[in-house]
């Protein structure tokens, strides 16, 4: 019984309330143990052998407690993460994209997307097998994560698309995408085929007040916007950044409190702005890359 207190007590209590029970326990087995028996040097030997029981189990229970909850923790982060790359995938965004978008709202700054895929990877995978395949997205992987900030969250999207999302002043989408366009293309490993990559941008201003469930759903609109960017560049060239136009603003606790605009109020507002860009191409902006020649095919 006096064994059985402190083992409960490792699955429930902290470190000092630990130790205060298993030293009671300790002391009173021997204790209770003389108690029943004449003094002697055996009754000495076992009530010290009795005294040394509780110590023990409560060590091996509580290293196995300690095991488990080391086990718990890597669980769940290998839950949030691609098994090939070690990027985050879509359950690790999901968990982590509320705090970014809370912190940009703190800065008052934008949220922005960019989702990178991968040039001609099907004719990698069927030239040089899926395992080369598997090392080329490994290796770029690698490349984008050496170009971004710790706080930055890169996500294999799925394939060989890969997404980051991030927090900043508007402009640094535009110079990132264009930095991770150049590391991709940059990477030169023996064995593995050179590839480039086409991105797609998108940003928006991070709302004021925001729930998990709204991050997510901001983060679910800018990758579509980007998603369509990506297409985009795919379809004018490849190894190039598009960017989307901008972003519907997201409602806010408070604008959802305002009543709907009128339908001649919204007429009126459309022919003053003209319809909204869904994808915007800028030829003479430095940032939408040229195709690479300096990248030769793949054969």
């Amino acid at each position: 019984m006096l064994t059985a207190i402190p083992v409960v007590g490792v699955m429930h209590l902290r470190r000092w309330g630990l130790v205060s029970l298993t030293a009671l326990a300790c002391l009173g087995a021997p204790l209770v143990f003389a108690a029943w028996e004449p003094p002697s040097l055996l009754t000495l030997i076992a009530s010290a052998a009795m005294a040394a029981v509780p110590a023990v189990v409560v060590g091996v229970v509580w290293a196995l407690a300690q095991q488990l909850d080391a086990a718990r923790a890597a669980a769940a982060r290998a839950a949030g993460l691609d098994e090939l790359t070690g990027l985050l995938n879509r359950h690790g965004l999901a968990m982590r994209v509320g705090p970014l978008v809370r912190a940009a709202s703190r800065a008052g700054e934008h949220v922005s997307v960019v989702v990178a895929d991968v040039d001609h990877f099907k004719r990698v995978n069927d030239t040089h097998g899926h395992l080369v395949g598997d090392r080329v997205l490994v290796a770029v992987a690698d490349a984008l994560r050496g170009t971004v900030r710790e706080d930055d969250l890169l996500v294999r999207w799925g394939g060989e698309e890969i997404a980051l999302v991030a927090r900043g002043e508007a402009r640094r989408v535009t110079r990132l995408a264009e930095r991770l366009r150049v590391a991709v293309e940059a990477v030169d490993e023996p064995g593995l085929p050179r590839v480039t990559v086409s991105l797609g941008t998108a940003s928006t201003p991070a709302p004021p007040r925001t729930t998990d469930g709204s991050a997510s759903e901001l983060s679910a609109r800018l990758l579509d916007r980007a998603d369509a960017a990506l297409y985009e560049a795919k379809r004018t060239g490849r190894n190039r950044v598009c960017h989307s136009g901008p972003l519907t603003t997201v409602a806010t606790l408070a604008d959802e409190a305002q009543p709907a605009p009128t339908a001649a109020a919204a007429a009126a507002a459309a022919a003053t702005t003209g319809p909204e860009p869904s994808v915007v191409t800028l030829p003479a902006d430095p940032v939408v890359a040229l195709p690479s020649t300096a990248v030769p095919p793949i054969p």
